[in-house]
């Protein structure tokens, strides 16, 4: 007897010290099945009588037909109920974890689709402090310029204060290198916490901290969640500890992922400032530039026309020079203006019904006097007919100038260059063809790149270049809705080719 009362106590004391056995859980089974047993014999007890009383019997079959009827009913009629009773009583079994899932279910649903950092920040303090019902919530986040940890968000916290912690502080250095969560109670007992000083102290009364828990993605601390006590002062449950641990694994990396693209949004925001900065530069400086120009593009002409000084003379090779340089600034400034307008507004295309071939003549005449400078020969090859096409004559005009103009350019002198046309279903393809150095293959992806000039250009042809002529050619092609491109090689010259739509849009825009 002595013997089995002793062991009876050292099982309980060995199921209570090492929590072999949940007794409150046990002792809600207990309950919960007594209470669902009872029920079913109750509603068994209840159609059994009822059937016997119906079906008496002088051979004593009633009672069992009435069993039978009774098992039958109570089978039938008591399976949906009982699965109902059975989710109540699992519910009741294992309340806390069945309350922690419903809890990570609803906050994944409520963050599954989020992005913006703010909005996923509030989502996380707002969860925690409703779910473990703590006086307050906040999240601390490495600021860009990565010397503290500032405010994220709170819930909770009646102060406004940005509180920061210190990037070399004792507290972010212990989370650095500690996986489990950080009570308030052992900054007071740890040795590592002596060298806090009274900002980091002050910070945490502000910011009612009872446990600090480091948010941590791709093995760096990227955040630390901050949760108050509970209004009543009990402890946080190891259960809840789990969750909140469990909670913020599951968010860390969607937060870390939402602040990087918080970050870049800024900057590409800076980016996009900057660059309206530098075209509004561009314009002011080309308006200013234009206007000292003139005046000294006219003064020129007025000197070669008083002074009567020979093309072969001394002044009037120094006047063809100014002549040649106010020229180049001239179309310097123009293109300047031209891709300063087309970055700054959305640039409208004033569309023609257009007899290409016509167009392409006129063209190649303005550009045939730089080309005849250089000793070169220009071919032409354009079909008899050539279907019209409904774009703006003046921007396509632009285009083709700007691809003669820059195979003149790179060209050797007495080089040779073909302009050549064909239509290939619905569209018209151009090509511009040269005989000059070619172009490498590491520049074919930057050509058409903004103020970009080639290598190979000889001297006079790169500083006459802005390195705006081709961008401004491709943004007025895609304008077009047609397509660039340039095929190219080293020490046989290149073509570039554009092509422009028959059909699309053009068929049904109102002709000019």
């Amino acid at each position: 007897m002595l013997a089995n009362l002793y062991f009876t106590a050292l099982t309980t004391v060995a199921m209570l010290k090492h929590q072999l056995m949940e007794l409150k859980v046990a002792l809600r089974s207990g309950v919960t099945y007594t209470l669902v047993g009872t029920l079913i014999a109750g509603v068994y007890g209840g159609v059994f009588t009822l059937f016997h009383y119906l079906f008496q019997s002088g051979d004593g079959s009633g009672a069992l037909w009435s069993s039978i009827a009774a098992a039958t009913v109570v089978a039938i009629a008591l399976q949906p109920v009982l699965a109902q009773v059975q989710h109540w009583a699992d519910r009741w079994l294992y309340r806390e974890r069945h309350d922690h899932l419903k809890i990570l279910e609803h906050f994944s649903r409520e963050t599954k689709d989020i992005t913006s950092l703010s909005t996923l920040s509030e989502a996380l303090t707002s969860l925690v402090r409703r779910a473990f019902r703590a006086d307050s919530a906040c999240l601390l986040l490495p600021e860009p310029s990565g010397s503290h940890f500032s405010m994220a968000s709170a819930n909770g916290l009646a102060t406004t204060n940005n509180v920061r912690l210190r990037d070399d502080s004792p507290i972010l250095s212990w989370l650095r290198h500690h996986e489990g969560v950080l009570a308030r109670k052992d900054l007071d007992s740890v040795a590592h916490f002596r060298p806090l000083n009274m900002e980091d102290l002050n910070g945490l009364n502000e910011l009612q901290a009872e446990m600090l828990i480091p948010l941590q993605a791709k093995g760096q601390l990227t955040g630390v969640l901050v949760v108050g006590p509970k209004p009543s002062d009990e402890d946080y449950a190891a259960s809840e500890i789990n969750l909140l641990r469990t909670v913020v694994d599951q968010t860390a990396t969607a937060i870390e992922n939402a602040r990087l693209h918080a970050l870049e949004a800024k900057r590409l925001s800076e980016l996009e400032q900057l660059e309206k900065l530098k075209q509004t530069l561009l314009l002011t400086v080309s308006h200013e530039i234009k206007t000292p120009l003139t005046a000294i593009k006219a003064g020129t002409e007025m000197l070669q026309i008083q002074e009567e000084a020979s093309p072969s003379s001394a002044k009037g090779r120094l006047l063809r020079s100014i002549n040649r340089g106010v020229e180049r600034l001239e179309r310097l400034v123009e293109e300047s203006l031209d891709y300063a307008k087309m970055q700054d507004s959305n640039l409208e295309l004033e569309l023609e019904l257009t007899d290409l071939k016509e167009l392409y003549e006129e063209t190649i005449s303005i550009a045939s006097p730089a080309i005849r400078a250089k000793r070169q020969t220009l071919e032409v090859n354009i079909p008899e007919f050539v279907p019209p096409v409904l774009i703006d004559p003046r921007r396509c005009e632009r285009i083709l100038l700007n691809l003669i103009s820059n195979a003149n350019k790179y060209t050797q002198a007495e080089g040779h260059i073909l302009v050549q046309v064909k239509v290939e279903q619905s569209w018209i393809i151009t090509s511009v063809t040269d005989n000059g150095p070619g172009i490498s293959e590491h520049e074919l992806d930057k050509i058409f790149n903004v103020y970009y000039r080639g290598e190979a250009a000889d001297g006079r042809g790169a500083g006459q270049s802005s390195g705006l002529g081709l961008a401004i050619a491709k943004y007025l092609v895609e304008l077009h809705e047609g397509r660039i491109w340039v095929e190219s090689q080293v020490g046989k010259g290149s073509t570039f080719s554009y092509s422009l739509p028959l059909g699309g849009r053009y068929e049904s825009a109102s002709y000019r």
